[in-house]
């Protein structure tokens, strides 16, 4: 199973780069019923695609080759340690962008710990409070810690949400997709 993926990879390299098959892939393919109908399909649609790309070829402009070679004269020629050194710039401003979101995201979720301003959660937070004794007794006292421990579980419940989306989303954009082939 696992000599046949890598025989279709050598396959579809050795096709699209116009080489011979190596010995093994060949005696691979003499063996192996799935992986000779793969070459031949594979052989028939490049020889397909040349075929129509042949068709579907234009006439190059005169004027073309002159242009490429004086835009090539023109433009200085970038030795590869210089290429090089833009990636640790690109590389810096991607962590310090992020560390403004992340500061902004903290900034502003540190602001809705101290002013509520859900009224769903601040009218019954308030009324529990109000209902409260100047002096409270250890079971008022449990009642207050829990009244005014809403805001912060309903936070931490959003906070949970929040990262168990983004989460997902990455998963689903930057992991590569598991390829099921049949057994």
């Amino acid at each position: 199973m696992i000599h046949c993926w890598f025989t279709k990879r050598n396959i579809n390299s050795c096709i699209d780069s116009g080489k011979l098959l190596p010995h093994e892939t060949e005696r691979h393919i003499e063996n192996c019923f799935a992986c000779r109908q793969f070459y031949h399909a594979q052989r028939e649609l490049a020889q397909q695609l040349t075929a129509g790309a042949a068709s579907q070829r234009q006439p190059t402009s005169p004027f073309l080759h002159p242009r490429i070679m004086a835009s090539i004269n023109r433009e200085p020629q970038m030795s590869h340690m210089e290429r090089r050194s833009f990636a640790p710039i690109w590389a810096l401003a991607m962590i310090f962008i992020g560390i403004g979101i992340f500061s902004a995201h903290l900034f502003r979720s540190r602001q809705s710990l101290f002013t509520l301003t859900n009224p769903q959660l601040s009218a019954p937070v308030m009324q529990q409070i109000a209902r409260l004794p100047a002096a409270p007794s250890s079971s008022n006292l449990f009642e207050l810690t829990k009244a005014l421990d809403q805001p912060l579980e309903m936070e931490m419940q959003s906070v949970i949400s929040d990262a168990k989306i983004a989460i997902h989303l990455l998963a689903q954009n930057f992991l590569p997709e598991r390829s099921i082939e049949p057994r």
